[in-house]
């Protein structure tokens, strides 16, 4: 099989970026810049990758702007290119969010490129194009759609919740293959684990008004209940209802006269200007702050050693999300990988997610539920090995990249 892998990998960089990459470097790369004579992958697939990289910062995401349709008519004809120069018959694409300006762009890539391919694979990194469809497209809109998209031979969903998408558009197969990451807590049994341990110890003898035993394990902050957000830094990614959350949290403690404290790091780029502007006015307010101590912290865009590093040594993951586009929370599996407990929404796949048991899940847009979820953790943390254990078995790189393969070689 030879395939045209038309979508972007980062900068700038995201949970479907990252995903691209993962794929194109697990089907083992562009084919044309194989050594010669290296011969083919051993899973039989030649990939040739069309880096449709439109966006220059996480902030031009999804915007319009007059030099996108040329960057993406060079992307089309290279694309065409690949299919009469190496015979690349197969067109495997990462189809809109829910928005006009991203699903022009589905419009013209399809009326350029499907007509020239045999079969057309749809990988859903998105979820909510079928609703938008129904309920704000214009008439117009949802034919044209479902006319450029529609029929095509293969929706790969990231979740049982994401099939409505694909079956919005008349998909004659969908394949449910989760997304997976390479292992970032390798030595999870001996350096991880046991400071989850001795910390949880630690604050739970705390709580209980006695002396905890002196425990190196736990470090030197272990009264330290360490909340971290990773993501994206907006609004509708619950940003503000994890900074709402934490206020009561820390209020509450405040008046317990609890001898541990809670802190929040947030990691990620912003959305806008304007959500920063907000942010900041927030975590400058007196409930954000102890004594003259801010609650909270922001560390700005980390790398991929800085994000495992915080989900390592923190105490809990909070993800109150309701974004519209959210199909499946990567970062949920990265926290998983670490034995971290989440706090998370009822939201799209993240439920199917997390093992029985260790879910500590909230209605979106509820920060006194995400407050007690984060003090439930806090008090009786679930058990990291579970978490974890729920990461090995469904959530590896070498899962998801088995179970792309395992979609583009069934028959129909």
């Amino acid at each position: 099989m030879k395939l045209v892998l038309f979508a972007h990998t980062p900068p700038p960089h995201h949970g479907q970026s990252a995903m691209t990459q993962l794929l194109l470097d697990g089907l083992g790369g562009d084919a044309r810049l194989r050594a010669p004579g290296e011969g083919l992958p051993p899973h039989g697939i030649e990939v040739f990758h069309v880096n449709a990289r439109l966006s220059s910062s996480t902030e031009d995401i999804g915007r319009a702007q007059w030099r996108k349709p040329l960057l993406l008519l060079r992307c089309c004809v290279e694309a065409l290119w690949c299919r009469v120069r190496h015979g690349a018959a197969h067109f495997y694409y990462i189809p809109a969010p829910p928005a006009r300006a991203p699903l022009v762009r589905d419009w013209m890539v399809m009326a350029l490129c499907r007509p020239s391919f045999r079969t057309v694979t749809l990988h859903w990194h998105a979820a909510g194009l079928g609703e938008w469809l129904a309920t704000k497209a214009r008439p117009w809109e949802r034919a044209f759609t479902r006319w450029l998209l529609g029929g095509h031979r293969l929706s790969i969903v990231l979740a049982e919740s994401n099939r409505r998408d694909a079956e919005a558009l008349g998909a004659r197969r969908i394949e449910v293959v989760p997304n997976g990451i390479p292992d970032p807590c390798p030595r999870f049994e001996d350096d991880v684990l046991p400071r989850r341990a001795a910390r949880a110890e630690h604050r739970a003898q705390l709580l209980a008004g006695g002396l905890p035993s002196a425990n190196p394990a736990a470090g030197d902050d272990a009264a330290t209940f360490r909340v971290c957000f990773l993501g994206l830094c907006a609004r509708s990614k619950g940003l503000f209802d994890a900074l709402d959350a934490v206020a009561l949290l820390h209020r509450r403690l405040r008046e317990l006269a609890a001898p541990v404290r809670v802190r929040l790091t947030v990691a990620g780029a912003f959305a806008d200007a304007a959500t920063r502007a907000e942010f900041e006015g927030r975590i400058a307010q007196p409930d954000l702050h102890d004594g003259a101590e801010p609650v909270v912290r922001w560390a700005g865009f980390v790398n991929a050693a800085d994000r495992d590093r915080l989900l390592r040594e923190g105490d809990c993951l909070c993800f109150p999300t309701f974004y519209e586009a959210e199909s499946f929370g990567l970062v949920v599996v990265e926290a998983m990988a670490c034995g971290l407990p989440v706090v998370a929404t009822r939201w799209r796949a993240i439920p199917e997610l997390l093992p029985d048991g260790s879910a500590t899940l909230v209605e979106p847009r509820s920060p006194e539920q995400v407050a007690d979820a984060l003090e439930s953790v806090l008090r009786a943390p679930p058990d990291p090995r579970a978490l974890r254990q729920r990461f090995v078995e469904r959530f590896t790189a070498d899962r998801h990249i088995g179970g792309v393969l395992s979609a583009l070689r069934s028959p129909g």
